[in-house]
């Protein structure tokens, strides 16, 4: 049967501003889905934002205020659909000292937090439409207005917080930046429900109106949950004890991916038996097959000989989460799987058991 140390030597591997000046609103006519549609309003916002470091910095007032999961979304982040009537400008962006210019959309869209059913998050993506100016606005100012309640919202690159934005952190803008829509300064916002936005560089803004999310617009939101460490864990069949499997997403010195599992199974004998496997992994991924190893002439606490061990091929198992509490793992063993060890093909549903510390899915 399968021993241990295999799995040590895998795991050794991964070891207050003012409140700017409201502007115009106009609701869109065809707000399908909750998208939104905005237009283009220049307001007047005469005042030095001595706070901010640069043009390019960044306003953060508070620590996370995440509204959504955290397993919901992970860099890169998601571009808007072509389909999504997002567009909002141009409008004209002024420096602080109101003596240049430069034209920006705004694109103000929303993602189905897939794998937790019925939430979303809202993104704001940036264009430069006059990238020949070559001026770079100060780091807008963002504000919701839900409830008939308008705050500042706090917007970050990072979903998952792991890029330490503070205040005064430096954002260079352009075409295709995208943010995230963590929450609201004073309120509780709700990503799901109507809202409005104001988006404002310096003396020059872009406003509009966002309708509820309606999950059906989002096919994607059947989709399995990302690849990443909010689905590692431990996963079982609630009906028979004693059998279960560990899935780990873990993270190399340079940043790269790899997926290891231990399945905790039993040979035909009925004695317990270890299949194990990892792999690399690219990011955005919601499946992966891993080659399964089965190893023999181990021993107890390191009582043998690394050259005696035998390390089999068993198989393939592709792994897969429906949702953060499901795993979904099919199997198929090979030829090439030793004469001791079970075999088959099938196709397990299980539930998980257990989260890693700091790591709740939902």
């Amino acid at each position: 049967m399968t021993r241990q140390p295999l799995l040590c030597s895998i795991l050794l591997l991964a070891s207050a501003l003012p409140v700017a000046q409201a502007m115009p609103v106009v609701d869109a006519a065809a707000n399908r889905g909750g998208m939104v549609q905005l237009d283009e309003s220049v307001g007047s916002q005469p005042r030095m934002l001595s706070a901010f470091a640069e043009e390019t910095s960044k306003y953060i007032q508070t620590p996370t205020l995440r509204t959504y999961p955290p397993s919901c979304l992970d860099v890169p982040l998601p571009a808007p659909n072509q389909t999504e009537p997002l567009i909002g400008g141009p409008f004209t962006a002024r420096n602080l000292a109101g003596t240049q210019t430069d034209n920006w959309g705004v694109e103000v869209f929303r993602r189905p937090c897939v794998g937790v059913a019925g939430r979303s998050v809202v993104l704001v993506r940036f264009r430069d439409l006059s990238p020949a100016s070559d001026i770079i606005p100060i780091f807008p100012l963002v504000q919701l207005t839900q409830n008939g309640i308008t705050s500042f919202a706090r917007v970050t690159r990072d979903p998952r917080d792991r890029l330490g934005d503070v205040y005064g952190s430096q954002i260079v803008l352009g075409t295709g930046t995208t943010l995230v829509v963590q929450g609201a300064l004073t309120y509780t916002f709700d990503q799901n429900q109507p809202f409005s936005i104001l988006v404002t560089y310096g003396t020059g803004g872009t406003s509009g109106n966002v309708g509820a999310y309606n999950t059906g617009d989002y096919p994607e939101s059947s989709l399995g949950l990302l690849l990443d460490g909010y689905v590692s864990g431990s996963y079982y069949e609630p009906a028979r004890g004693g059998e279960g499997l560990f899935f780990e997403v873990g993270e190399r010195a340079n940043g790269n991916l790899f997926v290891f599992f231990s399945w905790f199974t039993y040979d035909a004998q009925g004695f317990p038996y270890w299949l194990v496997g990892n792999a690399d992994i690219g990011s955005n991924l919601r499946s992966v097959t891993i080659p399964a190893l089965a190893l023999q002439n181990g021993g107890f606490a390191g009582n043998f000989n690394p050259a005696n061990l035998q390390v089999f091929t068993w198989g393939n198992i592709t792994f897969s989460f429906p949702n953060c509490d499901t795993v979904q793992f099919q199997y198929q063993s090979a030829p090439t799987a030793p004469a001791a060890a079970p075999i088959g093909t099938g196709v397990r549903t299980w539930q998980r058991l257990s989260t890693l510390n700091g790591l709740p899915c939902k």
